[in-house]
């Protein structure tokens, strides 16, 4: 019996991991995890937590866990952060808008700009909403291409990362701004 097919055959089974007569025991590190699966902890083995730790904790003003808070904000996560945001915002949106148009069974799409234009909302507010749409659309759109650059592999030194994220950015404001005064 070859070793692949032994394991997929007894591998998925701790049991059996356990018993010293079978070649899988003999690897250490299934030996290892036989072990710590198998045994119990010792009474003594976990540190128990008192009150002391914790006053000392808020004595220095620690969190009890890491936040995002005690992190100095790179730009690197925050445009990484910033990206998965929008991209739930935008397809979110699509999405909404999908449903809203199925539901409402419109096949005439000029009738939603009639229908919008009839509205009478000022231009200044209209441009106002076109830009706060736009920048997120931008740095989609703009993002996106950065990220299709490093499954190429391109740009992944440092400099080239920095360089990279403030075209982002501002490409992305001015996507924002074109679409903001742009008349549809």
């Amino acid at each position: 019996m070859s070793f692949l097919t032994a394991s997929l055959r007894y591998g998925s089974r701790p049991f059996l991991l356990a018993n010293q007569q079978s070649f899988l025991y003999r690897n250490p590190i299934n030996r290892i995890q036989a072990r710590t699966s198998m045994e119990s902890p010792e009474p003594g083995d976990t540190p128990i937590l008192s009150e002391d730790f914790f006053k000392k904790q808020m004595r220095l003003k620690r969190p009890l866990s890491p936040f995002i808070s005690i992190y100095k904000p790179q730009i690197t996560w925050t445009m990484s952060i910033g990206y998965r945001i929008t991209e739930v915002f935008i397809l979110g949106s699509i999405s909404t808008y999908g449903i809203y148009l199925f539901a409402m069974d419109y096949t005439n799409f000029g009738y939603l700009f009639t229908a919008l234009s009839d509205l009478q909302i000022p231009s200044s507010v209209l441009t106002a909403v076109k830009l706060i749409a736009g920048i997120p659309f931008g740095y989609f759109v703009w993002g996106g291409l950065r990220h299709i650059a490093w499954d190429r592999g391109i740009g992944f030194s440092l400099p080239t990362l920095y360089k990279s994220a403030y075209l982002t950015i501002t490409l992305s404001l001015l996507t924002g701004l074109a679409l903001a005064f742009c008349k549809f």
